[in-house]
């Protein structure tokens, strides 16, 4: 995906948008343009001009479609940049905007990823449970499940409590490719 030539097509793409930008008047159409161009610059790693691009896309519009993906996207950039404290904050707020929503199971998710790289283990463990118990999206269910119990076996070192998850896991998704792993890898 990222040879010389995908790269120059990409930039090439990158200085094609950021010159549109410049004479664009519509701020809809000026929001799409923010938000690929943040996509632009994520796909070439240069996350402090993509979220610059996001933030832009966001407040043109926050109420659109449009704005809450950018939102998620900056959030979700903070993390890949080690910026955990700023994503996990970003996480829980686009969370609280929109609760009950796929977005805010999704957001739960990469909180928990993001407590969990920051080595708060305990509270990731929390975020993963409860997103377990109300998601509505079964693979996510199974995954934070499946994140539970890791964290508790390899973080936290507490094997019953690692038993007691991938036991649910197993109990409340069946034979699943995730529970046939714990089985065949973990267990």
């Amino acid at each position: 995906f990222y040879n010389l030539k995908n790269l120059e097509k990409l930039s090439a793409k990158k200085k094609k948008l950021q010159d549109a930008i410049t004479i664009e008047a519509s701020s809809e159409k000026l929001q799409e343009m923010y938000y690929e161009l943040g996509s632009i610059k994520s796909m070439l790693y240069d996350f402090d001009g993509a979220n610059s691009a996001y933030k832009r896309s966001f407040e043109l519009g926050p109420d659109t479609d449009i704005g809450r993906k950018a939102k998620f996207n900056m959030a979700f950039n903070y993390k890949l940049d080690n910026k955990h404290q700023k994503s996990e904050k970003l996480f829980a707020e686009i969370s609280d905007e929109s609760p009950g929503t796929e977005l805010a199971a999704d957001t739960k998710y990469w909180k928990a990823d993001s407590l969990r790289n920051q080595g708060r283990y305990k509270e990731a463990v929390k975020e993963f449970e409860e997103l377990a118990e109300v998601s509505k999206d079964k693979s996510l269910a199974q995954a934070a499940l499946f994140r539970s119990g890791y964290t508790y076996m390899y973080d936290l070192e507490d094997v019953e409590k690692a038993k007691a998850a991938f036991g649910e896991l197993k109990q409340k998704f069946g034979a699943t490719n995730i529970s046939a792993y714990v089985d065949r890898d973990i267990i």
